[in-house]
């Protein structure tokens, strides 16, 4: 496998690229001519190739997804393994504690997570709420959910295994949740996660950090969302390391 690690500097132009079809575009002002080289290099290494009529790096389809891994992963690899493209990472004990803390779970309250994995964030929820007795659970992957019931199952209840095609009449006090991020799908399990909040409800979510940056309608949609109806903060660079990734991730906070 050949890796290329991408250095902050240059992480922070790649943020500035704009993407529009199969084109990319540099930043306005022009780079110099060491910085071009190590941007064209990340660039092409992610199938694209520079284009002087254009001015623009050309690729075979839409590389704003790809860009965004760069920029998530902190590295482009021409052979990308199998965690990667699942885009599963367990949510670190420390982590899943913290936002059980933060979603503030009473008594009462009816609880989702939606993606569930391993099991992290539920042991989080038994350790801060150990007299809860139900959790609404959804798990897409066969294995883990063999591994969730084993660990848990009395205190589950299966809603489903794809959370994407849950009752849209459900209504929850409290989701938390780390969904997938390959292609958007964090931001699309938010959209929809919001929509099942419950009256003064509350949505602890971690999510690529790609919607602080990119300009598609999709993405200032999803600013505007964190804006007018919570906050966000940028996940410590390494929380992720025991899970096998540097990944770079922020944690977002909903209310309805």
């Amino acid at each position: 496998m050949s890796t290329i690690t991408i250095q902050p500097h240059i992480l922070e132009i790649l943020k500035r690229c704009r993407c529009e079809g199969t084109s990319l575009f540099l930043p306005e002002g022009g780079l110099d001519r060491n910085i071009y080289e190590q941007v064209n290099k990340i660039l092409t290494n992610l199938g694209g190739k520079w284009n002087t009529k254009k001015k623009a790096h050309i690729f075979d389809e839409d590389p704003a997804d790809a860009i965004q891994d760069a920029i998530m992963f902190g590295l482009v690899e021409r052979a990308v393994d199998e965690k990667k493209l699942t885009q599963f990472f367990a949510t670190p004990a420390d982590l899943a504690e913290r936002m059980v803390m933060q979603a503030g779970i009473m008594p009462e309250h009816t609880v989702l997570e939606p993606s569930a994995g391993e099991g992290s964030i539920i042991a989080a929820i038994m350790e801060q709420c150990p007299t809860r007795l139900s959790i609404g659970v959804c798990e897409l992957d066969a294995k883990r959910q063999q591994i969730l019931l084993k660990k848990f199952g009395p205190v589950i209840n299966w809603l489903g295994t794809d959370f994407m095609k849950l009752d849209r009449n459900l209504r929850f006090d409290r989701i938390i949740m780390n969904p997938p991020f390959r292609n958007g799908q964090d931001i699309e399990h938010v959209y929809r996660a919001f929509n099942l909040l419950a009256p003064h409800g509350r949505l602890v979510a971690i999510t690529a950090p790609g919607w602080t940056w990119r300009t598609d309608e999709r993405h200032h949609g999803f600013r505007k969302l964190v804006e007018q109806h919570g906050h966000a903060e940028e996940i410590p660079a390494k929380t992720f390391r025991e899970s096998g990734t540097d990944i770079r991730t922020m944690l977002v906070e909903l209310h309805r």
